[in-house]
């Protein structure tokens, strides 16, 4: 089988003060820096009674649900738009509905959810009620899966490395609902080592209101807006990190036939996000220390704070409803974060 690298990324640095709730929504107040282009007014704890174990990727719907992949307990949730549970899908195994390693997912355009299973290397499609579509191998082979995206039209766009010849060296891949190639663009991160490369991974891409796709590079710290055929748009590069590469971040070592790829301390680019007001705002490791930057909409840095416990990780913003999403950890539990917002 083949070694793959999950990397959680933002992990949390200073507390939070809590107040009392329900066992499954629990209240909380979050702290942040008055520079930051948001303030929260509310945030809860949600989905705690569903005791996640490793949750390695969360999405947001086109109807504002919240779709949940957690390999450790090998199953995918979906949450209404409240934090509510509508349904739960996959059990540990090798059979149809069932998972080995399920790592990411996404949610396309008519709410069908796509999970890939980074052990068996095979799709699942599941329908938008939960129940099982079917499953099947992808056309593309890839050695990192960073994550998957929901395009018009059936489409799929994985971000990642691949060894296939039409798409090695590029970041991004769309692929048709067959799941069959159709283009690759994208600038991989900067590598010696393609051994390093792979267990690195190319970066992580989210979807714009308009369509376009934000692309954020994982060294250098790269941020470019891409049209939905891989035309670029713009891109900016951060000052963090710079003269860093993948060989950096990835010790490769050889034991015999095998080759051994050990994570090393450095700094870790996550997701990007553009708000309504125009600026970016994205987030980093730096050694052991979690970041949230905001960027200016020229690609300034404006600033580059601690993230704040309990959350761990930004997993989409809900501008129809106002509504951020983070994974977080409180007693050492998994736990998903709702926070209203309020842009300055």
């Amino acid at each position: 089988m083949k070694r793959r690298l999950v990397v959680l990324l933002l992990r949390p640095s200073f507390l939070a003060a809590f107040m009392c709730g329900s066992a499954g929504s629990q209240s909380l107040t979050i702290p942040l820096p008055l520079s930051l282009p948001f303030r929260i007014d509310s945030a809860r704890v949600v989905a705690r009674d569903l005791a996640l174990a490793r949750p390695t990727d969360v999405a947001l719907g086109p109807d504002g649900a919240v779709y949940v992949v957690d390999f450790g307990n090998t199953r995918v949730y979906k949450l209404s738009s409240d934090g509510k549970m509508l349904w739960q899908f996959g059990h540990a195994g090798d059979g149809p509905g069932e998972f080995r390693l399920p790592t990411r997912l996404a949610v396309g355009s008519d709410n069908s959810v796509l999970v890939w299973d980074a052990a068996s290397e095979q799709v699942t499609r599941v329908d938008s009620t939960g129940g099982f579509v079917g499953r099947q191998f992808l056309h593309v082979d890839f050695a990192t899966v960073d994550n998957i995206l929901g395009l018009a039209g059936g489409r799929w766009l994985f971000t990642g490395v691949s060894h296939a010849p039409e798409a090695s060296s590029r970041a991004m891949h769309i692929l048709d609902d067959s799941l069959r190639h159709v283009s690759s663009f994208g600038s991989l991160p900067i590598s010696r080592n393609r051994y390093a490369l792979d267990a690195w991974g190319a970066g992580i891409a989210t979807l714009t209101p308009s369509g376009s796709i934000l692309f954020v590079r994982r060294l250098p710290y790269e941020v470019t807006e891409f049209r939905a055929n891989g035309t670029p748009i713009s891109s900016f590069s951060s000052d963090i990190g710079r003269g860093l590469s993948a060989d950096d971040g990835v010790e490769v070592t050889r034991n015999g036939t095998q080759t051994i790829k050990t994570l090393k301390s450095t700094v870790l680019p996550g997701r990007a996000t553009r708000l309504p007001t125009g600026q970016y705002w994205g987030g980093h490791y730096e050694g052991q220390a979690a970041k949230w930057d905001v960027f200016s909409s020229a690609g300034k840095l404006l600033e580059s704070v601690p993230v704040p416990e309990p959350v761990s990780y930004f997993v989409g913003y809900d501008r129809l409803r106002g509504i951020l999403w983070f994974r977080g950890t409180i007693d050492d539990e998994p736990v998903l974060l709702r926070a209203r917002v309020t842009l300055r």
